[in-house]
């Protein structure tokens, strides 16, 4: 006999959305360059290095996609699952892409993308934490 799980309550899944972009935040934070957030606020810092590993690099990728899908589907008042993660995983997937364009090419883009795709690195690993952060979106929401 099949059992049916009731899904999470809109709380756990806020709780969920905020504790991995804290998580998501707090990598960042410690061990990412903030070439960005540099250039725009004007502010530096150092990085830990002791992470740099291609696996852990892909975590942000992996957390946008399913924290913001997962808010997107909240804000939408609990409807349009498939949309809220295609949107996200959309997203992400342009701008890894993007970072595919020779680097001299971008300038005719707003400044804030131009300094992204310029500083960024193409991987194939962030392409399947993004998918990845969409189908444990999926399978949380259901």
């Amino acid at each position: 006999m099949k059992t049916v799980q009731k899904p999470l309550s809109a709380k756990a899944l806020y709780l969920i959305a905020f504790f991995s972009l804290a998580v998501g935040g707090g990598y960042y934070y410690l061990f990412r360059s903030a070439v960005v957030a540099e250039r725009w606020f004007g502010f530096e810092r150092e990085t830990l290095s002791f992470a740099d590993s291609a696996l852990l690099g892909a975590l942000p990728e992996f957390v946008h996609v399913f924290a913001f899908s997962l808010l997107t589907y909240l804000v939408l008042e609990r409807r349009y699952a498939l949309f809220s993660i295609l949107f996200w995983v959309t997203v992400n997937l342009f701008f890894e892409l993007a970072q595919l364009l020779p680097k001299e090419s971008v300038f005719e883009l707003p400044y804030i993308l131009r300094i992204y795709i310029q500083n960024g690195t193409f991987s194939v690993l962030d392409i399947a934490a993004i998918f990845l952060g969409g189908y444990l979106a999926y399978k949380l929401i259901k």
